[in-house]
């Protein structure tokens, strides 16, 4: 694949152009990974206000009616429900692995199996998180790139 990169002088006209004879799941990638560059959430600590870059977001998780998101180093809450962000973060290599918590897969180093069916996702911050039997299936499907995230 040929890579062409052009300096130009106007941020407005920024863009990524992809030109392929047939949408393959590579490129389909790469328009994912694209399309997720810029986007970002609003979250609060210590009553200020942030915005996160969705990159830079290792997972969410809701714990006791509040939505957390975990950087590498910070826990920002989150004033949105877990299934908006579910929504929300679909198409930017989130994906739910348990009733309380969505993972980045772009923070993701790898995933080993754990006893009775559920599996461990061993994100780049060295935190691991828990995928319960139900979402199993799903995470292989786009881990494997056997199709798209259907949840």
């Amino acid at each position: 694949m040929k890579v062409v990169m052009r300096k130009i002088q106007n941020k407005a006209e920024e863009q990524v152009v992809l030109e392929c004879v047939e949408m393959t799941g590579e490129f389909e990638a790469i328009r994912k990974f694209a399309a997720s560059q810029g986007y970002t959430i609003t979250g609060y600590l210590n009553e200020k206000r942030f915005t996160l870059p969705l990159e830079n977001i290792y997972y969410f998780e809701a714990v006791d009616e509040k939505v957390f998101a975990y950087t590498h180093k910070e826990i920002y809450e989150v004033k949105k429900r877990l299934y908006e962000l579910e929504e929300e973060c679909r198409s930017h290599h989130f994906i739910r692995c348990s009733k309380q918590v969505i993972l980045n897969l772009m923070r993701l180093t790898c995933i080993s199996p754990e006893i009775n069916g559920r599996f461990v996702a061993h994100m780049k911050n060295d935190e691991q998180i828990i995928i319960t039997r139900q979402y199993v299936p799903d995470l292989k499907k786009v881990v494997m790139g056997k199709g798209e995230n259907k949840r």
